[in-house]
């Protein structure tokens, strides 16, 4: 039986004879560092993902952040009703108004609004009795804020308000332009005790 040949280690050599180094493999590399270096590149390595990642989505960090648009608003309009007879009358707080819409035929949009006091109070039992041969002035608030937001921003239509009598009947409003500088410069008249 013949005997295993010793292993012999070879080396590569250079032209003048000199061994050429053997390449360092990225393991051996790894085990030289410290573990603390090791620590150190790992946490920047992280960082670096992770700005990459928060620039990435920096627009949905940013609107977050951001404070929503709110949507546009009717500010309150100012209703002045007077009442010319010798008697009271009492109105409802609550009622209707018409929206007249550009464009002939006399189309236009019915919409609810709330009559409050100048100082922003609502009335008492959801009723106002206006005292004989007297104006008062009101505030009325529309309800659906959004959508007459809206068309507000558009300016182009006349708002109307049917104010109703609590012992039956009902009187409208002069036509107000639906602009802002109308509703913040001009008010919407009734005479409730008329005729």
């Amino acid at each position: 039986m013949a005997e295993p040949e010793p292993q012999v280690e070879r080396q590569l050599v250079n032209a003048d004879g000199s061994p050429i180094p053997t390449p360092v493999t990225w393991a051996q590399r790894c085990a030289s560092l410290s573990r603390r270096t090791k620590l150190i590149a790992g946490a920047v390595v992280v960082s670096l993902a992770l700005l990459a990642a928060a620039l990435g989505n920096l627009q949905k960090i940013q609107d977050y952040f951001a404070e929503p648009l709110s949507p546009p608003t009717v500010p309150p309009i100012i209703v002045e009703v007077e009442n010319s007879s010798d008697e009271p009358v009492e109105i409802a707080a609550r009622g209707n108004f018409f929206l007249w819409l550009p464009g002939p035929g006399a189309r236009h949009t019915i919409g609810k609004y709330e009559l409050k006091h100048a100082d922003g109070s609502s009335f008492d039992a959801g009723t106002y009795t206006v005292p004989s041969n007297s104006k008062k002035r009101f505030f009325a608030e529309v309800m659906d804020q959004v959508t007459y937001g809206q068309v507000l921003e558009r300016a182009d239509c006349d708002i109307a308000f049917m104010l109703r009598k609590v012992l039956g009947g009902h009187k409208t409003t002069s036509d107000l332009p639906f602009t802002k500088d109308a509703i913040n410069s001009y008010c919407a008249g009734v005479d409730i005790g008329a005729e």
